[in-house]
């Protein structure tokens, strides 16, 4: 397990192509010992909630940000058929749940893609 975070790289590979940076997302070149220092700072009150039991403000500011959620979107499933429907949720097994018009459908990593 690890964390990946491109921070100053402005250009990518074409097999990448929905790659990004934070530079190319601001506009800004960063420090990379800074944002390190910042970024250990964060996790580490994170850990300290998990630690501590506190899962739910952890799934709660999670679903805060997570995108998408609530809103009508359109998806692509890997077999590339295209459906409707709003995300509810992230389950506790990690799974992405949407509901649609007929149904709510829980997917695993890599099982849908916004459309």
């Amino acid at each position: 397990m690890g964390i990946g975070l491109n921070i100053n790289q402005l250009e990518f590979s074409p097999e990448v192509p929905n790659a990004i940076s934070l530079a190319l997302a601001t506009g800004q070149t960063y420090d990379l010992d800074t944002l390190a220092d910042t970024l250990f700072e964060c996790v580490e009150q994170r850990y300290l909630q998990l630690k501590n039991g506190n899962t739910d403000a952890l799934r709660t500011d999670y679903h805060r940000h997570l995108l998408g959620l609530g809103k009508q979107r359109v998806f692509l499933r890997p077999d590339g058929s295209r459906f409707s429907g709003v995300i509810q949720e992230v389950a506790r097994d990690g799974r992405l749940v949407i509901r649609t018009n007929t149904e709510t459908e829980h997917f695993g990593v890599k099982e849908v893609q916004f459309a």
